[in-house]
């Protein structure tokens, strides 16, 4: 009992710090919106009205539901044999049993937006506008996923190589900071980007950002462009591999999401094999600014924002 209320102590007291910060105001709606009542529209961490109902009973009950044997996956990596692996596996868990109840539903296909992009305004004395653009998309074992990856990189997510980077901030000097990416889940996922700058500068670094979306997916992108990013993801895939407890988060994931074992030689062929034409139709198929959420936290006074 005293670890659980030190542990509900704790979990309140981050909570309380992290309030007012504009980065988690602006993700817990934007998740929310985003995702409803489902457990990927919720924070992880719960809120503090959650959190002060749960008592032990709860606890035990959850772990008795969700943890057990069935469906485990174990990765060890180190120098040790799958049989002494298997031998410590069974000696330690041999007979752990769960009830496994039903999992959460998969969320709709999109948010209803009614058609055009939904605007959330947090108000809040800052300095400076956070803002999230993004909609539901794509899981991470679509077919599109590899595509979409590449032309994520070329959009906003190769640091100041991307188009919106290169834009906003080192021609316009706009934004203190702008990434994009997809995070891609198991049953479904979302395409997002994020950038902060002054008050004022909200509605041009708003607007200069859906113009490099457009651009995307009305002209494409170069060959060398293209190039770039591909040499650049595969270049990068090899450090996922510099540590152990790295190699064991990819294996991990491997295993979860279905992949066969040989699936890094099948992951970088699939980069490599990318086309322009694929990128292009990814822009458009998996990017829509028709279902977007716009989330915008800062001084609205200030930033007087035209959406």
């Amino acid at each position: 009992r005293n670890e659980l209320k030190k542990m509900k102590v704790r979990l309140l007291g981050s909570l309380q710090r992290k309030k007012d910060r504009p980065g988690y105001l602006a993700n817990k709606a934007f998740r929310k919106r985003l995702f409803g009542s489902h457990p990927y529209g919720r924070q992880v961490e719960g809120l503090p009205e959650t959190i002060r109902k749960i008592g032990r009973r709860d606890l035990v009950q959850f772990h008795r539901n969700r943890y057990g044997m069935k469906g485990a996956i174990f990765v060890i990596v180190g120098d040790i044999t799958l049989a002494r692996a298997r031998d410590m596996v069974l000696g330690r868990f041999r007979g752990w049993k769960a009830r496994m109840g039903p999992s959460p539903a998969i969320p709709a296909d999109a948010a209803d937006t009614g058609g055009k992009m939904s605007i959330i305004k947090i108000d809040r004395p800052f300095k400076q506008v956070t803002v999230i653009l993004g909609n539901r998309s794509l899981s991470r074992r679509h077919k599109d996923f590899y595509a979409a990856r590449v032309m994520n990189y070329i959009l906003g997510g190769g640091g100041f190589e991307s188009r919106i980077t290169n834009n906003i901030r080192e021609e316009k000097g706009l934004v203190y900071s702008a990434y994009s990416y997809f995070a891609a889940g198991m049953d479904t996922g979302h395409w997002r980007l994020m950038l902060q700058t002054k008050n004022i500068s909200a509605n041009q670094a708003i607007s200069e950002s859906i113009a490099e979306i457009r651009l995307m997916q009305e002209k494409g992108v170069s060959e060398r462009e293209l190039e770039e990013a591909k040499a650049f993801i595969t270049g990068n895939f090899a450090t996922r591999f510099q540590s152990s407890s790295r190699i064991a988060g990819y294996m991990m994931s491997v295993e979860r999401l279905g992949f066969p074992a040989d699936y890094a030689g099948k992951y970088l062929d699939l980069i490599r094999a990318v086309t322009k034409e694929q990128v292009q139709a990814a822009a458009k198929k998996h990017i829509r600014m028709d279902e977007a959420i716009l989330t915008v936290v800062g001084n609205l006074d200030e930033a007087k924002l035209e959406y």
